[in-house]
């Protein structure tokens, strides 16, 4: 359904609001839909909604659109009479893939309802019941019916009291069914029991790929369960945590999973009383695991050490980041503002070397400073393939700078470097190399010369092209003594961020 279709719908619900008149809005709702046949958006809100009658007299017309794929009826005081006319879509609807219902007023009869569905279709991928009333019994249900359901994907149950006795019967279906990928359990009043029984049955799963159970009531015993899941499951890949109750104790169970899992990539424990003992266990998991994407969590207390243990650990998992983006294959890798110093600069360099895909590499105001730099430099040179790169706003220095640069006079690929807001002085000694061969002709007016800071080598005239006719004599190899800036550079308005160019 077009975005002017969707807002069509949207205004004939606001209208049937402002007239108090129903009928005029399922006849409004059904005429729109007899003119499109894509996706379906009824979203209803504080202007109006279908209520139970207004998705009764539409669900005839849903059930003959067969090429209907995603249908989305949140937020409209849909009941659990109002669900069963939704049983003909679904079984009616072979091509339906996502059925929206969040926000209603679906109890577990309803939820009961939707089971027998299930039961039904081979079609249906995606079903999001987030935030309504079903409980405890509602979630066996469902969970019952995902026993032989072999096509859904994703089961969002968010915001429903099913407790600990739901979340057992969730736990009891994963030992059997094949497909579900996602299942979302947010603030579902689930305990440690239950969050037991889920990680005990995720031990021998493998399909599941992400579980969220943020705004729960886990502690302690959760961590440890879910710590001893890390060490066996070899396919969760996201696991939500966060804003719970575990503590230090839960948190090294967590870290010790973490040592020994290669899989999961996401892990979120913000809001969790994790202190110091916690933190510390997790800095050094975090050394030898090597998968670990995206890890969230808050300490307790507000300390010194705390402090620069949430530092280590950021620093890590943003090198990690970093170094993936390189060895995925992607040809830009820019990084802003983060510390990647000492042995962060030597994984990003590691993972330079291993690739023939980066193209252009930024780390602007990333504490890189003359070793990084060379390390860097080495990495730069081996790969042979970068042709931008743009090192602002570091602690590179004359000793770093020779290194760079001496690797963009020798490169083929290499055509600009950035150095600006380093501190480089203006005046430095050094033996560089210069080769060229008789009868070359460097006037310096080659447009295709080397660039730095934006500034084409070859646009660099006079001394340049002395220097370059010096250098040719005899054809052999010569080294000349750069001794100061204003040598290449007298009349530049401001001094250049690198000492050194290459002459063509």
């Amino acid at each position: 359904m077009t975005l002017h279709m969707l807002r069509k719908l949207g205004g004939a619900i606001r209208r049937c609001a402002e007239r108090d008149d129903q009928q005029v809005l399922i006849n409004e709702i059904v005429a729109q839909l007899m003119e499109d046949h894509g996706p379906i958006s009824l979203t209803g809100g504080a202007l109006g909604s279908l209520g139970n009658f207004g998705l009764q007299q539409i669900a005839a017309i849903l059930s003959k659109r067969e090429s209907l794929r995603w249908l989305q009826l949140d937020h409209n005081g849909i009941g659990d009479v109002a669900v069963e006319s939704l049983v003909g879509v679904v079984c009616a609807n072979e091509a339906l893939q996502s059925l929206d219902l969040d926000s209603n007023e679906i109890g577990d009869a309803g939820a009961s309802t939707l089971a027998e569905a299930l039961r039904a279709t081979a079609t249906l991928r995606e079903l999001s019941l987030n935030c309504n009333l079903i409980c405890a019994e509602g979630a066996k249900q469902l969970a019952k019916a995902l026993h032989t359901n072999k096509s859904l994907q994703a089961l969002h149950l968010q915001g429903n009291s099913i407790g600990d006795e739901g979340a057992g019967a969730l736990a009891d279906m994963l030992g059997f069914n094949h497909s579900l990928k996602t299942l979302s359990l947010q603030s579902s009043c689930v305990g440690d029991g239950g969050a037991s029984l889920l990680a005990n049955s995720l031990e021998k799963n493998k399909c599941l790929q992400e579980l969220s159970l943020g705004c729960n009531h886990l502690g302690d015993a959760a961590g440890r369960a879910f710590g001893g899941l890390l060490c066996k499951n070899k396919v969760l890949n996201e696991l939500r945590l966060d804003h719970n109750h575990i503590g230090d104790v839960g948190a090294i169970s967590l870290a010790e999973g973490l040592c020994s899992n290669d899989v999961l990539q996401e892990l979120w424990l913000i809001e969790n009383p994790i202190g110091t003992v916690g933190i510390a266990r997790f800095s050094t998991a975090l050394k030898t695991n090597h998968t670990i994407q995206h890890f969230a969590i808050t300490a307790s207390k507000v300390e010194v050490q705390d402090k620069e243990l949430m530092k280590s650990l950021h620093k890590s998992l943003v090198v990690r980041r970093a170094c993936e983006a390189v060895r995925r294959g992607e040809v830009n890798l820019k990084v802003s503002g983060e510390d990647l110093s000492g042995i962060a600069a030597e994984h990003l360099a590691s993972a330079i070397e291993e690739t023939d895909k980066l193209r252009e590499l930024t780390l602007e105001d990333c504490c890189i400073a003359d070793p990084d730099a060379k390390r860097l430099a080495q990495a730069l040179a081996c790969n042979g393939q970068v042709a931008e790169v743009a090192l602002p706003d570091n602690d590179i220095s004359n000793v770093g700078a020779f290194h760079l640069v001496e690797v963009l006079e020798r490169s083929d690929t290499m055509v600009s470097l950035d150095l600006a807001g380093n501190p480089i002085s203006n005046t430095h000694a050094t033996d560089k190399p210069q080769s060229t061969s008789e009868g070359d002709e460097s006037n310096g007016d080659d447009s295709s010369g080397d660039m730095i800071n934006g500034d084409l080598a070859s646009n660099h005239t006079s001394d340049e092209a002395t220097l370059a006719d010096d250098a040719s004599d005899g054809g052999d190899e010569e080294y000349h003594r750069v001794s100061s800036l204003e040598e290449y550079y007298r009349d530049a308005q401001e001094t250049p961020s690198v000492i050194w160019h290459a002459l063509q």
